[in-house]
């Protein structure tokens, strides 16, 4: 595989940055193939903790979580029948989002949660309303694979943190 050092940053629209990531993220060679793939292009794993507006509201840390997908394609991509493994999240059989050329698609742990905080013009995938099934990303590091419904594997991505300065409150 290759890895690529990644610094992102999620700013709202009142241009505040609310998140910084510094990660170091380790593809398959089948991932690095030319344009055409579906890719996981931001993950936010360890998001700030909640504000006292977050807090009120009774979220989590772990409500701030999102894995943010990228179709660098020129053709659409339906997710249907689609799921992760790592984050334990399957969209449904029929009916799920259609990411078009050069779209993106943002899943959310909480979708509520995630609106409170990165603003609700962030589209989302509509009809998730519902947590990870394992509850977080792990903070330390994991794999995140997303599948076919025939069990074909169509994007993989190793995260971990790196350097250590980085990790913990969004940063």
């Amino acid at each position: 595989g290759t890895d690529y050092f990644v610094r992102a940053a999620i700013i709202t629209p009142e241009n505040t940055a609310v998140s910084l990531q510094c990660l170091r993220l380790r593809t398959s060679d089948a991932n690095n193939s030319p344009p055409g793939h579906l890719r996981i292009s931001e993950i936010m794993y360890n998001p700030y903790p909640p504000n006292a507006a977050e807090t009120a509201a009774r979220y989590l840390i772990e409500d701030f979580e999102f894995v943010e997908l990228h179709n660098d394609s020129p053709a659409s991509i339906d997710l249907s029948g689609m799921w992760f493994d790592g984050m334990d999240f399957d969209f449904p059989q029929s009916g799920a989002p259609v990411i078009p050329p050069g779209g993106y698609a943002v899943i959310a742990n909480n979708p509520h949660a995630f609106a409170m905080r990165y603003g609700a013009h962030v589209p989302l995938a509509g009809w998730v309303l519902h947590p990870f099934r394992s509850s977080k990303l792990d903070n330390g590091g994991q794999e995140l694979a997303l599948y076919r419904a025939d069990g074909t594997r169509v994007v993989w991505v190793l995260y971990d943190d790196f350097p250590l300065t980085t990790d913990g409150g969004g940063r």
